[in-house]
């Protein structure tokens, strides 16, 4: 079904990290590898949503590793067919990646600067987090292709597509669009230098390595913006403990886990909603 086109030319801008979904949790805990060849699948699925919705041009980050031969495959097969026309222009962005998350912060920039009205991020949380720290007000639409995806979920990639076709056009009406609440990070006097959208914990370690804590004894602090027993990660900790909906307008800290082993139970509070996209 082609829906009828908006009425102003609509760019969206798409991220799919080809690196998500791949860390050092498939040695260590049998965690599931998520393919870069269904990641580009997922892409041509969304192009097509996207198009089926009136949007005219979608700017991509470069991927690598499968992910942008996949999408050529999938894109040279089409050519030519009946609906060709109703297929968005796919414009991959001209900078050169690394193939670390300074690629993605920059593509956001880039598409924030070409004024995108949307931008579709298939990652896990920490590919949101990054994102989000560098989109400013533009709408994201969070697709899970990581392994932490408390923030993205697992939704078909034509459905979210044609979603976030008539939400940026206008047709899905005012309420298309929430906000979600974040964590602001502050080292030294420098309020901005950093964010979560999930989670921040405080640890005992004193190196960084893969920024992946195996023991929660080592956990002295944890803040979280929602939380979800039922959730991958420290958030489930947290949620456990009492539980925090996405759509509640505070967030919960847990401090002194030292303490806790002592007294039977760590301090509890609320943390203030963040009003920030």
């Amino acid at each position: 079904m082609i829906l009828p086109s908006v009425a102003r030319a609509v760019t969206v801008g798409v991220i799919a990290n080809p690196v998500s979904g791949r860390d050092i949790r498939r040695l260590v805990s049998g965690a599931s590898v998520f393919d870069n060849a269904e990641k580009g699948n997922m892409v041509y699925r969304l192009l097509v949503g996207l198009g089926a919705a009136g949007v005219d041009r979608v700017l991509m980050m470069p991927a690598e590793n499968g992910v942008s031969e996949s999408l050529r495959r999938r894109l040279r097969g089409r050519a030519g067919g009946s609906q060709a026309q109703c297929f968005p222009a796919l414009e991959p962005l001209d900078m050169v990646t690394e193939l670390t998350a300074r690629d993605t912060a920059v593509a956001v920039e880039l598409m924030a600067e070409r004024g995108v009205a949307a931008i579709v991020v298939l990652g896990g949380d920490g590919t949101h987090r990054v994102v989000a720290k560098a989109c400013g007000g533009t709408p994201l639409c969070a697709l899970s292709t990581g392994t932490n995806n408390a923030f993205p979920r697992m939704l078909e990639a034509t459905t979210a597509g044609l979603a976030t076709g008539l939400a940026v056009s206008g047709a899905a009406g005012p309420h298309a669009f929430r906000r979600e609440k974040l964590l602001r990070v502050a080292r030294n006097g420098d309020p901005g230098h950093d964010a979560a959208l999930v989670d921040v914990a405080v640890s005992t370690r004193r190196w960084v390595g893969a920024r992946a804590l195996w023991q929660i004894g080592d956990v002295r602090e944890l803040f979280v913006t929602f939380a979800n027993p039922g959730a991958v990660g420290l958030s489930a900790v947290a949620g456990l403990l009492e539980p925090v909906d996405r759509t509640a307008p505070h967030g919960r800290g847990t401090s002194d886990g030292q303490g806790s082993r002592r007294r039977g139970k760590p301090r509890q509070g609320r943390v203030p909603r963040q009003h920030e996209p």
